[in-house]
């Protein structure tokens, strides 16, 4: 049941009166208008006399008065659970900072960073090993030959390593 069946309206008859039809005969309209900002009727009549509350003004002032307060480069580190480390970079004031890592993050690359492939650093490497060993076993028969003073001795040395091996193969 429809109490009220408005009449068919034209946009002639509606666009003197809208916002949304506006022309721009005497010039664009800057900026918006915003009806709500005078009526903030939830406030008490003296609020325009006082400042805004905050309980930070409260504890700063105990604080100070109990000598609790502390140099801002006392205790600059944040602590997270992170591996990471971070820092407080102040601005001047206590209250005023920005956090930042100490450390850059490390990145881990698995693609070769020089402008030498692989391969030519891996065949280096593998010459390079089969000199040193080349040296060590050159070096270990030249110092046998000083450990020893004749060749009686030599064999001397040999025999009692056979007679220990023997020795210790029985049961």
């Amino acid at each position: 049941m429809v109490l009220f069946a408005p009449a068919k309206l034209k946009y002639s008859d509606v666009s003197p009166h809208s916002l949304r039809a506006v022309s721009l005969e005497h010039g664009p309209q800057y900026s918006a208008i915003y009806w709500e900002t005078g009526h903030r009727s939830w406030l008490p009549f003296w609020a325009a006399a006082t400042q805004k509350f905050t309980w930070k003004l409260i504890d700063d002032q105990l604080r100070g008065l109990l000598r609790m307060t502390l140099a801002v480069s006392r205790e600059p580190f944040v602590f997270y659970s992170s591996p990471r480390s971070y820092f407080r970079n102040y601005f001047g004031d206590p209250d005023v900072h920005l956090v930042s890592p100490l450390a850059a993050k490390f990145r881990f690359s698995f693609n070769a960073a020089g402008v030498e492939a692989f391969e030519d650093l891996d065949e280096l490497l593998q010459q390079q090993l089969l000199q040193q060993q080349q040296c060590s076993s050159s070096s270990s028969a030249a110092a046998a030959s000083h450990f020893f003073a004749s060749e009686k001795d030599k064999t001397d040395a040999i025999d009692a390593i056979r007679k220990s091996a023997k020795i210790a193969e029985q049961p």
